[in-house]
């Protein structure tokens, strides 16, 4: 390789690397370096033989970021799929309950009034949230702006802006609170439903055949 030096070496990899996408290339010219500058003055032929001539190494690094792009993308879409796979069976779960709610061995009328129950604890769940929710926003509303004006006090009195810095801050972290509680439940309340359901299905319609007089399983 012609002797060069790092300034040249380095400029010559910054071109042969351009096109590649920009986070990327700053990474690579960072490290190629910090590199150099690890190795120091009196070692920077050593690491320009070492990583080859730059035309040789910006194709190397190329091939490196295509392949880590690739893997990237091909782990991205497979956390998608994995995702949609428990939304779709969540969804499934559910349909199968109410199904199989009907296919129960008990009055329809009792059936009925297990949907409606059912139904009538989600709707309060979800009203729940609604208000939640709405206290969540008022609580921000009313406390962002506050905050902007307990600064302004402070040049009146910085008695009255701490006072009021304090009390903004606690409506704002009264609402973050909130909302991780909601976050909390709904994502603890749903899957402990569904699975409550689940095994009173399973509880309720496990082999009711076996009971009925005269099925050939019965013992003579």
């Amino acid at each position: 390789m012609e002797n060069m030096t790092k300034q040249q070496y380095i400029t010559k990899l910054s071109f042969y690397l351009r096109g590649m996408e920009e986070s990327e290339y700053e990474d690579v010219m960072n490290y190629i370096q910090e590199y150099f500058e690890d190795a120091g003055i009196e070692n920077e032929q050593s690491v320009m033989e070492e990583l080859g001539s730059p035309q040789k190494l910006a194709a190397t690094l190329r091939a490196e970021a295509t392949i880590k792009s690739a893997n990237n993308k091909r782990e991205e879409a497979e956390s998608n799929l994995q995702q949609e796979k428990q939304k779709n069976s969540t969804l499934k779960t559910i349909l199968i309950i109410v199904l199989g709610i009907f296919a129960l061995p008990i009055a329809l009328p009792l059936a009925i009034a297990m949907i409606a129950v059912i139904f009538a604890l989600f709707a309060v769940l979800v009203s729940m949230v609604i208000v939640v929710v709405v206290m969540i926003v008022a609580l921000f509303i009313v406390g962002i702006p506050n905050v902007v004006h307990s600064i302004s006090l402070f040049s009146v009195s910085f008695a009255d802006g701490l006072v009021a810095l304090g009390a903004s801050l606690m409506m704002i972290g009264a609402g973050l609170l909130m909302a991780l509680i909601v976050v909390a439940i709904i994502s603890k309340f749903i899957p402990w439903m569904v699975r409550q359901l689940t095994k009173f299905f399973n509880r309720h319609n496990s082999r009711p055949h076996l009971n009925k007089e005269g099925h050939i399983y019965d013992e003579k």
